[in-house]
């Protein structure tokens, strides 16, 4: 919605509308968390792919290879990595599984 409308609509409507994507955005939300459950839980596992454990080592090594990648990547301010390595680090506080 242009914010022209959004604008021209009247105060009470402005915050229905805003209560209304808000539960939306929550909707949403709660559709892709069941989404990714049911792949990660099921489908994968029908489609042949096995789970295997990760060594401490293994996962050490990937993440230092990913924060060198994220170093050399020019075409991205390292401000915006940041921003999003916080919202990142945000998501994964409130839901410890999606470690």
């Amino acid at each position: 919605m242009a914010q022209r409308r959004f604008d021209a609509l009247a105060p009470a409507d402005r915050e229905a509308l805003k209560t209304a994507a808000a539960k939306l955005a929550g909707r949403i939300d709660d559709a892709g968390d069941s989404q990714e459950a049911q792949l990660v839980d099921r489908l994968f596992e029908k489609q042949g792919l096995k789970r295997v454990p990760v060594s401490p080592e293994f996962r050490k090594e990937f993440l230092e290879a990913a924060r060198q990648a994220r170093e050399q990547l020019a075409a991205v301010p390292a401000e915006l990595v940041s921003k999003v390595l916080g919202w990142l680090a945000d998501y994964r506080a409130e839901r410890p599984a999606a470690r």
